[in-house]
């Protein structure tokens, strides 16, 4: 089975890209992952080569699409560069497939893309996982000012496109038209402003970000499928603190991938760790008793460093 997945990057952003790709081929050898990565024009012959020797070794074939400058005045916010608004041309940059996956590059995976791909999408516009975003919020009310419902708001950050769909829909015109407005989650926002009502909603686990791990601490009466999920998710999504740059949620995981890849710098390693040092008190109470019930080591290191 093929599945065609899309990355979207900058020079600044290979290396995390270069990573996740890694973790999708070493998960994914029930299926035949096609790479596309759509680039912006700062992308070196380097960096493609560095992506190119990561899928040979797993002989996953990969393709470099240009954009351009079509997002050029898009709005930019957070150190959010242009190329996130890249995903919202999938389906008719990549035409000849009818369903394609998209993914950020600050994601692991730890199970096969398959599970995604072969999820139900039915006649959905595309899927996603709920944010974990509360009613009663700043970011809530964000939501809500844009005429959507808080609870059906998805992480843009892993979508399962009915790409056939969006072109019958002629669904283009209508994201060109929203890129360039000024909005908090930028193309975030757009996808669930466009296919409000035509979402698909995929397991948490699908795409498990801090809010899950919240969810799970604060909420006793999470049900068992979530801690299920967390204890072996399909992708580890790092929204916010990214591990290559201070100590975070599933440091681990990332670093023993990053590790194994091209990339791998012990220096920044060692940056990293002396990082953590003055990190860790701030660290958020939901992530230090996580990391006290699933890495009790670490747990006592937190202890001893406060």
């Amino acid at each position: 089975m093929i599945i065609p997945i899309v990355f979207s990057t900058d020079h600044n952003f290979i290396m995390p890209t270069g990573v996740a790709i890694l973790s999708l081929l070493e998960n994914s050898s029930d299926c035949k992952p096609h790479i596309y990565i759509l680039q912006s024009d700062d992308v070196t012959d380097s960096d493609r080569d560095i992506l190119k020797s990561i899928c040979k070794k797993h002989e996953a074939p990969i393709d470099f699409i240009s954009v351009g400058d079509t997002f050029k005045n898009s709005f930019q916010i957070r150190d959010i560069s242009t190329p996130t608004y890249y995903r919202l041309l999938i389906p008719w940059l990549i035409p000849q497939h009818d369903k394609i996956i998209y993914c950020d590059g600050d994601i692991i995976f730890n199970q096969s893309v398959s599970k995604i791909y072969l999820f139900p999408l039915e006649d959905n516009y595309l899927a996603g996982v709920w944010t974990g975003f509360k009613k009663h919020s700043t970011t809530g009310a964000h939501i809500e000012s844009l005429g959507l419902d808080v609870d059906q708001y998805i992480n843009g950050g892993v979508q399962l496109i009915n790409a056939k769909k969006h072109r019958e829909l002629n669904l283009k015109d209508i994201y060109l038209a929203h890129a360039e407005k000024q909005y908090t989650f930028q193309d975030q926002d757009i996808v669930n402003i466009v296919c409000k009502g035509h979402i698909g909603y995929m397991p948490r686990w699908f795409n498990t970000t801090p809010n899950a791990i919240n969810e799970l601490v604060f909420n006793q009466n999470s049900h068992d499928a979530l801690q299920e999920g967390l204890d072996s998710p399909v992708i580890i999504h790092y929204a916010g603190e990214k591990p290559w740059k201070e100590f975070t949620y599933w440091w681990l995981a990332w670093w023993q991938t990053y590790s194994r890849s091209p990339f791998y710098d012990p220096a920044l390693e060692f940056q990293i760790e002396k990082r953590t040092l003055t990190k860790t008190p701030k660290l958020r109470p939901a992530f230090s008793i996580y990391i006290r019930s699933k890495i009790p080591f670490l747990g006592k290191l937190i202890d001893k460093m406060r």
